[in-house]
């Protein structure tokens, strides 16, 4: 049995681990000063985030300005009483709290979307409306390393590229329009680290038992059944190991990206707002996955959005442009097509790439 000192020095390194790690995660995300709007739900991970970056602002002389955010989504029976835990806990740190309730079931109904994509985009709509009211540059959130392996597993089973397989990244902008960074620093930690943190400092949190249906989201039951039957029965290392995959994933998909720019850069032609050509016999000599990359960063150019374009609909374009038809078309989404013509391929979203007497094979993917 451990003495009382003994424990005591344990404590006191664990703790000392948790604000060393979580330190150079916010210097690396953000640096030593700004303005952090740090989004709390009240539950364990969130609540190790704002005490952790508080007491870290504390030792380390960080000029962090910090705020807490928090949307009653409605769902929770107690979700009244979590949304007053984390205003108490801001208030009694000194710290600005903003609050606010969205009727997320109702609102789910109305737009026929699931109430987890529902709940989702009213959170960001609302982190993003308190980022700009106090001048944010950054929104922290607390996914930890469990957050990350059930988002690859997820995106695995329902079918993903590298991209996806990348998983959750630790900073982006929060939107394409926005100066402020959307933040990870406890992508680091596991969640039992998080829960063992609060209770090595006695801080309280609260339960969200919408968490915890396992029918109400594919995300829920991953967590609390898929992943724990693998660590039980096949790897319980398994978080360590999709994390890790997930990295290789992002560091593979960034030397496609480069290979994709080249390419680009060699094979475009000419660019205007509605059209991108490229020699279309050069492009044919790039591999089939360089290929559809660079019809993808076309489309980022064109600033049509590649959400609805997935691997099939590229792949359909790869093969139009490296067939032996004068002329072929591979409809895509959101108007967008590809379209061979002669030495050209063309990426466009106007009709202007087809003649109306063209003899065309049509390569659309439904």
């Amino acid at each position: 049995m451990l003495t009382a000192d003994v424990a005591a020095t344990i404590h006191a390194v664990d703790t000392r681990h948790f604000h060393k790690q979580l330190d150079d995660a916010m210097l690396r995300l953000l640096g030593d000063s700004g303005v952090v709007v740090c989004a709390i739900s009240g539950g364990a991970d969130s609540m190790a985030l704002l005490h952790g970056l508080l007491r870290v602002r504390e030792l380390r002389k960080r000029d962090w300005t910090l705020h807490v955010a928090h949307l009653d989504h409605g769902i929770p029976h107690n979700s009244r009483e979590m949304m007053a835990f984390v205003e108490s806990t801001a208030v009694a740190a000194g710290v600005a709290f903003h609050g606010d309730f969205v009727d997320v079931p109702t609102l789910s109904r109305e737009t026929g979307e699931s109430i987890e994509e529902t709940g989702r985009k009213a959170r960001y709509s609302f982190l993003e409306g308190v980022c700009a009211d106090v001048g944010a540059d950054a929104l922290a959130v607390a996914h930890h390393a469990d957050d990350q392996a059930e988002t690859i597993l997820h995106r695995v089973l329902r079918g993903t590229g590298l991209n996806g397989l990348s998983g959750i990244p630790e900073s982006r902008l929060l939107s394409g329009d926005s100066r402020v960074q959307l933040i990870r620093p406890m992508l680091g930690f596991r969640r039992s680290d998080c829960a063992a943190y609060l209770e090595r400092r006695a801080l309280a949190y609260m339960h969200d038992d919408t968490n915890d249906d396992v029918l109400a989201a594919t995300r829920n039951r991953i967590r609390h059944d898929v992943m724990p039957t693998i660590e039980r029965e096949i790897n319980p290392q398994v978080v360590t190991a999709m994390v890790r995959l997930g990295a290789l994933a992002k560091q593979a998909s960034e030397v496609i990206d480069a290979l994709a720019r080249e390419a680009y850069a060699r094979c475009c032609v000419e660019c205007s707002p509605d059209e991108i050509h490229f020699d279309a016999e050069l492009l044919a000599g790039e591999r089939e996955l360089t290929r559809m990359q660079v019809v993808g960063m076309a489309i980022d150019r064109l600033d049509r959005g590649r959400g609805d374009v997935g691997f099939e609909r590229l792949q359909a374009a790869s093969r139009v442009i490296v067939g032996d038809k004068p002329i072929a078309v591979a409809e895509l989404a959101a108007g967008v097509r590809v379209t061979r013509r002669g030495r050209f391929a063309i990426v466009s979203h106007s009709a202007s790439s087809l003649s109306p007497s063209a003899d065309v094979e049509s390569a659309r993917v439904q």
